[in-house]
């Protein structure tokens, strides 16, 4: 029989009004109670990570806030491993039903999956402390209200910097993030994160011309996004980048800004990684 470890309905947890530990805990609990359950289904071993992600974004075009969304997902990713066969499955919620279809989704699949001859083990538990600095409350209760003072100042920035500056877009993101980990071999483990991310694109026109620019900053904490810092760097490289000169084809030395080696990298780590 079921012992109720995990709760009915979707809207058993909230981090409004300082709620956040016992979110953790909660999470605790269920990423632990799942690993039982998969434990009574004869695996050899378990692991299982249940996590609550609250994301909130501002989007703006046209130099006007047109969209305020957020969203709250949970859910649990479960590893079964029977004998050197191993799978793993991830259901998008916390509660009972779908969690225990995970698990037995993936005893399914380990069940039909070649030994891996070269898996040794789970880890086993290690003395670990939580990362500080890593949560922030202002983010995690970040309002739209907010983000919305910081989108204005971004727009009226840029606008400021020139009269050919034609509209300004982008978007303010505030996120956090609570993780627990528990396998079977005893590791119980768990995680609180904040994160926050402003994109700003500057459009410039001059006749005919028309010239673009990019800037973005990440943070654990909003109140270290710097809106008019973007704008102006933004709206900087958009008007310079008017009545652009055509060059032909060739090798080149060129000097790339932060922001270009980051997408460099980005795609060299989506394509070029395959460890």
């Amino acid at each position: 029989m079921w012992n109720g470890a995990f709760p009915k309905g979707s809207c058993w947890i909230d981090k409004v009004g300082g709620m956040v530990e016992m979110v953790t805990e909660r999470l605790r609990g269920i990423a632990e109670k799942t690993v039982q359950y998969a434990l009574k289904q004869k695996v050899s071993q378990a692991q299982a990570v249940a996590f609550l992600l609250d994301n909130a974004l501002t989007r703006f075009a046209n130099s006007q806030i047109h969209q305020n969304v957020a969203q709250k997902i949970g859910g649990v990713a479960v590893k079964v491993v029977l004998d050197k066969r191993i799978s793993t499955v991830q259901a998008n919620t916390l509660e009972e039903g779908g969690i225990k279809e995970a698990v037995d989704q993936a005893i399914k699949i380990a069940r039909a999956s070649s030994p891996n001859k070269d898996f040794k083990s789970l880890p086993e538990p290690e003395a670990w402390r939580p990362v500080k600095g890593a949560f922030d409350k202002e983010t995690a209760e970040c309002t739209p209200n907010f983000r919305a003072e910081k989108v204005k100042e971004a727009i009226e920035t840029a606008h400021s910097k020139s009269p050919k500056i034609a509209a300004v877009a982008g978007y303010l993101c505030t996120q956090s993030v609570n993780y627990a980990v528990a396998n079977s071999l005893g590791v119980s483990a768990w995680a609180e994160l904040t994160l926050s991310y402003m994109k700003t694109t500057v459009i410039s026109r001059d006749g005919d011309s028309e010239g673009f620019g990019t800037a973005e900053q990440y943070s654990r904490r909003v109140k270290d996004i710097k809106p008019t810092v973007l704008a102006g760097d933004a709206a900087d490289k958009s008007v310079r980048s008017l009545h652009p000169v055509k060059i032909d084809p060739g090798e080149y030395e060129v000097v790339l800004s932060p922001l270009a080696v980051s997408v460099l990298l980005t795609y060299m780590g989506f394509v070029g990684f395959s460890a």
